[in-house]
């Protein structure tokens, strides 16, 4: 049989171990990331912003050919739209739009003036027109509730809310 000191021991060395083995677990979220490429947005308001500034002429991602980017933003849109929670219809248009215009610029080479040529597609206009005027919710935030309730005013509630269990005290209007 093992002796209690023993035991003692060994316990007290894993626990001196344990703190070292959970630190392999904080180098995940970096090799999760590791297969991204370089220009992937991560949220449809920064692919919008950077679609937005190729169009404006404004440099790309460096090493990365301007035709690729610009076809790369354009096919990740619909799953950047996936990832809020706007409704179908409006992933569906977008997804509409993607997809034609990675048929349309199947073999859109890196030079410049093509691609100043191909963001003046009437396709690309239409979609950067409706990315601009998209109110794009918050992470987590259904798109009903991206809007303050209307405030109701304090003569128009009941006088016996508080015989009812209501009391004003406890409710409070935070505007974000």
């Amino acid at each position: 049989m093992k002796s209690p000191k023993n035991r003692i021991n060994f316990f007290f060395i894993l626990m001196l171990l344990l703190p070292f083995s959970a630190c392999s677990s904080h180098e995940e979220p970096e090799e999760e990331h590791a297969h991204f490429p370089s220009h992937w947005p991560y949220t449809l308001e920064v692919a919008r912003e950077r679609l937005q500034h190729l169009r404006e002429g404004q440099e790309g991602t460096p090493d990365v050919p301007l035709s690729t980017e610009l076809l790369d933003l354009v096919k990740w849109l619909p799953e950047l739209v996936a990832d809020t929670e706007l409704d179908e219809s409006t992933f569906n248009k977008i997804d509409a739009w993607s997809e034609q215009l990675q048929k349309e610029w199947g073999a859109l080479q890196s030079g410049q003036e093509e691609c100043k040529k191909a963001m003046n597609h009437p396709i690309f206009s239409e979609l950067m027109d409706f990315l601009n005027h998209l109110v794009i919710p918050p992470a987590g935030v259904p798109p009903d509730m991206m809007f303050p309730p209307e405030v109701t005013p304090p003569n128009a509630i009941p006088s016996n809310a508080t015989q009812l269990g209501f009391s004003l005290e406890k409710f409070s209007l935070e505007f974000v």
